[in-house]
């Protein structure tokens, strides 16, 4: 593996807005912009939605998206989904 080859992209919570957890992304493996992941939130304890952050740009529209409130129905939403669809709640008592 060749260092130039990696970027880190940041994932962020809908639901509180908190960075998540950094991920290492081949610099070919490229998402849309805010590309949107269901993922474990350390903060709010709940699988929800972040979304992914790979440029100070993005940061800044989302923080600035995030304080409108422009976030709360799909993070709701989200959570709902992952309550009733996913597996995961169900194997691991969330």
């Amino acid at each position: 593996m060749a260092k130039g080859n990696y970027e880190t992209h940041d994932f962020y919570c809908l639901n509180c807005g908190r960075k998540a957890l950094p991920l290492m992304r081949q610099k070919s493996h490229k998402h849309s912009s805010c590309h949107r992941k269901a993922l474990f939130c350390p903060w709010c304890n709940v699988i929800v939605n972040h979304i992914e952050i790979a440029t100070e740009d993005e940061k800044e529209w989302f923080a600035h998206e995030f304080m409108k409130g422009n976030f709360i129905e799909e993070a709701l939403q989200s959570m709902q989904f992952c309550k009733t669809e996913r597996k995961v709640y169900n194997e691991y008592g969330l």
